[in-house]
Order: structure tokens, then sequence, then C-alpha cells
């Protein structure tokens, strides 16, 4: 049985000048461009991590210093309540890192009570820092110049006799322990 004709189609003899073919198939380019946007993707996240790695190190100061350094930071707010608020949280990170205490979900009262059981600090001098700030973060009272200062150096202080009161609570335990 013989093969049927092929239908009349074109012809090599009627081609003049040069057969284009394009230089590249679609399914390439799609796939080139996959892997490019890939190992774009892929060094951004290593520059990120770099970066975020890079921040971390400069971060792990000591946590006094860390609360030196917000305070320093907080002196140069013009606003009395960014003020407040500022050297308030300074002080809550301090000891949050340092007593290992939940002390930014608490209120000012029972942060000084969890303090006065964890570590015997003045008392009196932490209660009046802590009304100071809330007075003026949440009734908006106003602060003179003098009383930014006494409010500075009370952080301050209060800092300096906790970090006194852990380091000899810490050598006590040592000299217990041997």
């Amino acid at each position: 049985m013989p093969l049927p004709e092929l239908p009349p189609g074109p012809s090599f003899e009627n081609l003049r000048g040069p057969i284009t073919e394009p230089l590249f198939e679609t399914w390439q380019i799609v796939s080139v461009t996959i892997v490019a946007v890939m190992l774009l993707g892929y060094f951004a996240c290593i520059i990120a991590n770099y970066l975020r790695f890079r921040n971390a190190e400069r971060s792990r100061l000591p946590p006094e210093e860390q609360a030196e350094l917000s305070i320093q930071e907080a002196q140069c707010l013009a606003d009395d309540r960014d003020f407040a608020s500022a050297h308030s949280s300074a002080l809550r990170d301090y000891l949050d890192d340092v007593l290992a205490l939940s002390v930014k979900g608490q209120t000012s009262s029972e942060l000084s009570r969890a303090m006065t059981l964890q570590l015997p600090v003045n008392g009196q001098r932490l209660n009046a820092f802590l009304e100071t700030c809330d007075r003026v973060k949440f009734a908006g009272a106003s602060l003179s110049e003098g009383q930014r200062i006494e409010l500075s150096d009370t952080a301050k202080e209060i800092i300096s006799s906790t970090e006194e009161t852990r380091l000899k609570a810490l050598e006590a335990r040592k000299e217990v322990s041997k």
C-alpha cells in the first residue's frame, strides 16, 4: 500500500535571503530570569543577615552602659512626654535585662513592688522617679530644666545603685558556693 501524496506547500526553491531563527526560545528567557531573581534574593538575604548580625554585635553592651546611652539620647529630646517616656523605658529595659523581670507590662507600683522584693534598693527614690515619669507621660505635666536634669540623675543613680547591689549579691553567692 503506497503512501498518500503530500499536500502542496512551500518548497526550498522559492526561498530567498537568510532564514531568521530567534536567538533564544521563550522558555530559555523565563528560566534565566527565574534563576537571576533567585540569586538576587539569596544575596539580599545574605546582606540583610550580615547587617542584622553587625547591629546585634553593637547592641551587646552591658545593660548598665546600654541604659546610660539611652538616657543620654533621651536628654536631647525636646518634648517632655518623650523625655519622660525615654527615661522610663531606659530604666525598665535595664531592669528587665538585669533582673529578668518582665517589667515592660507592669505598672509603676507593680514595678516598685517587684524591685523591692528582688533587690533591696531605695524604694522611695524609685517610686518618686516613676511617679514623675507617669505624671509627665499621662497627665501632661511639664518639666523645667532643673527637673529634667534631676530626672536624668535619678535614673542614673537608680541604675548604679541597682548594679552595685546586684554585684554584691553575686559576690555573696560566689562566697557561699565556695
